[in-house]
């Protein structure tokens, strides 16, 4: 048996994988984490806040994506933290 959340781990990989080749791509992820960033953004100012990603970034990710210091991360912070 498949353990719990297994079929979440496969819809998200499949729903990235556009061209369904069984690979996720740079562009693939890229897009993905765009909608993600954007899906995140629950004020809808561009900006993540801290509050706003806490289910799933760590305060310390955060701070170091951070890299204008401004406590927020724009989608340019996000992508390049999220492709390392």
């Amino acid at each position: 048996m498949a353990p719990a959340g297994a079929a979440t781990v496969v819809s998200h990989f499949e729903s990235t994988d556009r061209n369904a080749d069984g690979q996720i791509s740079t562009e693939e992820f890229r897009n993905r984490m765009t909608k993600v960033f954007f899906e995140l953004d629950a004020d809808r100012d561009g900006l993540l806040q801290e509050s706003e990603v806490a289910d799933v970034l760590l305060a310390e990710h955060h701070e170091e994506a951070d890299q204008d210091t401004s406590q927020t991360l724009t989608l340019q912070e996000f992508m390049g933290y999220t492709l390392l």
